[in-house]
């Protein structure tokens, strides 16, 4: 079974979190230090309108379909924690 979400950073813990209205990606960061650019791919039942940083902002994005929904990918900065909200 493939992982639902994959980190560029292997001490980088996430949660994933589905609603009707999108998902919340939350993000926990172990290295303690600042990650300048985490790359982060990760699996959704519909096309994403909104990729959006609680810490930073709107997060630039790509998507693409798959045969069960869709797969995204950004990059991001990444201090001690984040939540990603992925609007549907």
């Amino acid at each position: 079974m493939a992982k639902p979400v994959e980190i560029s950073e292997p001490v980088v813990e996430a949660g994933v979190y589905d609603s009707p209205q999108g998902t919340a990606l939350v993000l926990a960061n172990f290295t303690y230090l600042p990650i300048e650019n985490l790359k982060v791919e990760i699996d959704v039942a519909k096309k994403p309108v909104r990729v959006v940083s609680c810490e930073t902002g709107p997060l630039n994005f790509v998507s693409s379909a798959t045969k069960n929904g869709y797969k995204i990918s950004f990059s991001m900065e990444l201090k001690i924690s984040d939540i990603v909200l992925i609007e549907l």
